[in-house]
């Protein structure tokens, strides 16, 4: 065992010898990869800086850089570092053994044998004893001296010049390093030879809005400006509009997407410019819908593409929008100023409001970059619900003063709920102290516009003469909104004459009954002569003249008129009678000969003799009459007419005898309401003594 003693004391020198040789080749590798590393950048970048080289080439620069880098790591310093550090091999023992022998020549072969022996020499003792012998002549070497780490400071000028060359250039050219260094790493990106002159692009920011134009303004700063200047884009060159103090415009039409693009003039280019398109916010498509207030019982109704509505006051207005990029939408009403703030589902936007006057409001749409371009401003008015309208017309009973007959017409914009009368009684020209009372009307709730008739029948009051009666229509509307609203008529007045005015009329009403009656006895008596003298006139002539014929129709115009006058006369004489009984009760005596005065104008104008005047109007209608005929008919008339002229005088007497006991019999009422005040005066008198 103690042979191996020696042997063991080589080997461990040999494993010294292989961690200082691996050493010596990671300095060496380290001082290679420094120099060449070094020395390609400064070509690199110097080429580049300037050089300008396309993308192409600085792509090759860089990439073949990255492999040299790569290169010079692994070969000189991932593999000696592996071996220094026991993860891979490089030398076998033999090889160290060869390399130390090519220092110490003296022990080149035995230290080569004494290596190659060693395994055999644990089963031969021959081999053993010359092993120790000869272990024992290469103690005395230290193998690791024959590496010298000092011969590698020659090899230093490789890395002092290209530093000596980067430092002076660092000092000459500060940028040179920077930008070329920066150009071949950003190999895709475009890089210009700098200018004489700086693209100034003076917009805030390279951004657009979607199918909106675009003004790109750029000043161009430095000693020597080019007279044109072009912007390239969309594989197109376009020339720029020059401006004042050596500004240029271009404007980018109806943007859709974004735009890459680059400057250039007098052959000196600028940088890559991106101009971005941005959504503005808008409205594909809007409706309004219009829910209306209940009272009118109109359907909801929807309107599209419009902000400009009428509507009824207190209507339910939705407001429902599809947008574009738009993220908040709110609608900001005027006078009083209000926002309203719509809710968002996906791109749809929806807005409620109830519209209780008219207003002005903007539509307003917003993104993240922007609002909307134009100003959407609209207008919605509402529509009040206006005051109803009513009129009123008034018939009295003048006569008998029993009933009034009204009638009018009331409207409204949407329709009518209630119409009433209202009344007071007062006692002629003094103040009004009662209130009114009221009486409904009927009326078609259901119709905006109508007329209405009413029959009062005032009798019912039991109105003294001399009281007054004062009244009044008012109708009122169907507002759901505000509550219901009324309108009146003025006041109109029915007065019940006093007896002293009422029996001022109904001598005024008998003078002029009187006077009717007179005249149509003289137009009796006139058509009776008449009558008669066309007569005569047909028994003396053969055949009818044109003017006979004339003659006789002239007749029949007065008879229709007469009978007009007798008409009217019987119409007159009724309310001189109800006016009467208004004013006394008439006797029993008194009331007799009344009904017997009207039945005798009853019968003034007999069927028979109206037949008679139709048989004559068809006759005389005939081309050819029958003048026998016609003297017939005639004779007939004459002997009807002279009845009607007795008649009527007859009437007439009448009259004036009933108006005279009237009078007779109303003095003697009179006296007897005077002496029973004496009487009652007289008591009173009596009393008091």
């Amino acid at each position: 065992m103690n042979a191996y003693v020696p042997m063991e004391s080589v080997l461990h020198e040999l494993q010294a010898f292989k961690k200082k040789f691996y050493l010596n080749l990671l300095i060496k590798g380290s001082i290679f990869s420094a120099g060449l590393l070094l020395s390609f950048f400064l070509i690199y970048n110097l080429l580049e800086y300037f050089f300008y080289f396309p993308y192409y080439v600085r792509a090759f620069l860089f990439f073949s850089f990255l492999g040299i880098t790569i290169y010079a790591f692994v070969r000189w310093i991932i593999t000696p570092l592996s071996a220094f550090t026991n993860l891979r091999r490089l030398l076998t023992d033999e090889q160290a053994a060869q390399k130390v022998g090519s220092f110490y020549p003296e022990i080149k072969d035995k230290l080569l044998n004494t290596i190659q022996l060693q395994d055999l020499g644990r089963t031969n003792d021959l081999i053993a004893a010359s092993l120790e012998q000869k272990s024992r002549q290469l103690a005395g070497f230290k193998f690791e001296e024959s590496v010298k780490l000092q011969e590698n400071r020659p090899l230093l000028k490789y890395v002092f010049v290209p530093v000596a060359l980067m430092l002076l250039i660092t000092l000459i050219y500060p940028n040179l390093f920077v930008k070329g260094t920066e150009r071949i790493i950003h190999y895709h990106k475009y890089y210009a030879p700098e200018a004489p002159f700086k693209f100034v692009v003076q917009n805030q920011k390279l951004e657009a809005f979607k199918n909106e134009d675009f003004v790109l303004e750029v000043a161009l700063n430095g000693k020597t400006i080019p007279n044109e200047l072009i912007v390239i884009y969309d594989g197109r060159e376009q020339k720029l509009t020059p401006g004042k103090n050596n500004t240029f415009t271009y404007t980018f039409q109806k943007l859709q997407q974004p735009v890459q693009f680059q400057l250039t003039g007098s052959g000196f280019y600028s940088d890559q410019y991106t101009l971005n398109v941005l959504a503005r916010p808008n409205i594909r498509d809007f409706s309004l819908h219009v829910q209306y207030p209940g009272y009118l019982k109109k359907q909801a109704e929807t309107i599209h593409n419009t902000g400009n509505i009428t509507v009824p006051e207190g209507s339910l207005v939705t407001w429902n929008f599809a947008t574009l990029a738009t993220e908040e939408l709110t609608l900001a009403f005027q006078n009083p100023a209000q926002t309203l703030a719509a809710t968002q589902t996906d791109d749809n936007f929806a807005v409620s409001k109830k519209i209780s006057a008219t207003q002005e409001y903007d539509i307003r749409l917003q993104n993240r970059h922007s609002g909307n371009k134009d100003k959407m401003s609209f207008l919605i008015t509402a529509v009040p619900d206006r005051m109803p309208e009513i009129t009123l017309e008034s018939f009295p009973d003048t006569a008998g003063f029993n009933y009034l007959v009204l009638g009018g017409t009331v409207t409204d914009d949407y329709g009518l709920s209630r119409l009433s009368l209202h009344y007071r009684v007062t006692n002629g020209n003094n103040a009004a102290t009662g209130s009114f009372k009221a009486i409904p009307l009927r009326l078609e709730s259901n119709q905006a516009s109508q007329s209405y008739l009413h029959q009062w029948n005032v009798a019912n009051l039991n109105l003294a003469p001399g009281q007054q009666l004062e009244y009044f229509a008012q109708v009122w509307d169907n507002d759901g909104v505000n509550g219901a609203k009324s309108a009146r008529t003025r006041i109109l007045s029915f007065k019940i004459p006093s007896r002293q005015e009422l029996s001022n009329e109904i001598a005024a009403n008998a003078k002029t009954m009187q006077s009717q009656m007179s005249k149509s006895v003289q137009k009796a008596q006139k058509l009776q002569q008449e009558i008669a003298q066309s007569e005569q006139k047909l028994k003396t002539k053969k055949e009818l003249s044109w003017q006979d014929k004339k003659q006789i129709e002239d007749l029949l115009d007065k008879k229709k008129q007469l009978e007009q006058d007798i008409n009217a006369m019987k119409e007159m004489y009724d309310q001189l009678n109800q006016k009467q009984d208004k004013m006394d009760e008439k006797s029993q005596e008194l009331a007799e000969k009344t009904k017997q005065l009207q039945k005798l104008m009853e019968d003034l104008l007999d069927e028979e003799t109206k037949k008679l005047y139709q048989e004559l109007e068809k006759l005389l209608q005939q081309q050819m009459p029958n003048d026998r005929e016609l003297q017939k008919l005639l004779e007939k008339l004459d002997q009807k007419e002279n009845t009607l002229e007795k008649e009527l005088e007859r009437a007439l007497e009448l009259f004036k005898q009933l108006q005279f006991e009237q009078k007779l019999e109303s003095a003697t009422d009179k006296l007897n309401e005077l002496a029973k005040e004496e009487e009652k005066l007289a008591q009173k008198t009596e009393d008091k003594k």
